[in-house]
């Protein structure tokens, strides 16, 4: 099984050696032509947002009744295990 970028590239081949259209290339590839034009997106101008939610995901949470906590441990927890606080 061959991904989707693979297939963009032979696409792209296609279109250039045989001199075809994008949508004729896509037929015989059998790409559908959203997936030849998708473009990704960048990712790297989100990573300090992601990690300071991860953080932050670390020490409060909500349970499955939408009650919200504050774990008050840190990063040892006590024997009981970690106390629990409603925000």
């Amino acid at each position: 099984m061959v991904g989707p970028a693979r297939k963009r590239e032979a696409v792209r081949h296609v279109e250039e050696v045989l001199e075809v259209s994008e949508r004729r290339a896509c037929g015989v590839i059998v790409q559908p032509r959203a997936t030849q034009r998708y473009r990704g997106k960048q990712r790297g101008k989100d990573a300090a947002l992601v990690v300071e939610l991860r953080r932050i995901s670390d020490v409060v949470f909500a349970d499955d009744l939408g009650n919200v906590f504050v774990r008050c441990c840190g990063d040892v927890p006590p024997a009981g295990g970690c106390l629990l606080k409603p925000l």
